[in-house]
């Protein structure tokens, strides 16, 4: 494991987090508008939305794994289930439960709030599935209702790859997260003090879920609890 991952570090490509973004910006130049010229999300086809969808929660909402593929669909909090999920909230928003990852037996439950705009095309995906007839026990599924059987991050690949020429994991995207607080010139807890917004809700996701630990500073070191 050490090997595989000095080699890594050595040979494979870095990511500016921020760059990655632009993958967002260049997905959405190409969406479809109203006669205004503003977007028009309730124009586009299902899986094109889906796909967007996907990239907005990896690159603005939290850094996680691949633990969305098997991403359920319920009508709101269910305490003890052992799945992970998704639902929405009495103030619109839709919050992401995780119960089944790689570190759960010693972070527990992970609860993660969507921003208002990705809600809104969660409830556009959702209602198009509706329309179509769409398996609607899963949040994410392929265009025939199937499951994904390898996961999200081939999906992520063949979008990034189709929108920068090259492809890029999950775990690129987790390590340029990490990798860019780290390289903050201030104290992540002055960075976000001085924003009038978060870009980047890491606060609530365990540690373990970011391949780069050893290189995160200490203000990031922190679930929303303020414990590792």
């Amino acid at each position: 494991r050490q090997k595989r991952l000095a080699y890594r570090k050595k040979h494979e490509p870095y990511y500016n987090w921020k760059d990655l973004q632009i993958i967002l910006d260049k997905m959405e130049r190409e969406l479809p508008k109203n006669d205004n010229g503003e977007l028009d999300y309730t124009k586009m086809e299902l899986m094109n939305l889906q796909k967007l969808i996907i990239m907005y929660i990896y690159l603005k909402e939290n850094v996680l794994r691949d633990n969305l593929v098997q991403l359920k669909i319920k009508r709101n909090y269910q305490s003890g289930e052992n799945s992970n999920y998704i639902y929405k909230s009495l103030t619109g928003e839709y919050v992401i439960v995780l119960n089944y990852y790689k570190n759960q037996n010693d972070h527990g439950e992970q609860i993660i709030t969507i921003s208002k705009k990705v809600s809104n095309l969660i409830d556009l995906l959702i209602d198009k599935k509706n329309e179509n007839n769409i398996n609607y026990e899963y949040l994410f599924v392929q265009n025939n209702g199937d499951m994904y059987k390898n996961g999200l991050s081939q999906v992520i690949q063949s979008i990034t790859k189709q929108q920068t020429g090259f492809k890029i994991g999950i775990n690129d995207i987790r390590a340029s997260v990490a990798t860019y607080y780290k390289n903050l010139p201030e104290s992540f807890e002055d960075y976000l003090n001085n924003k009038n917004e978060k870009p980047f809700t890491i606060s609530w996701v365990p540690i373990s879920m970011i391949n780069t630990y050893q290189d995160i500073p200490e203000e990031v070191k922190k679930t929303e609890n303020g414990k590792e």
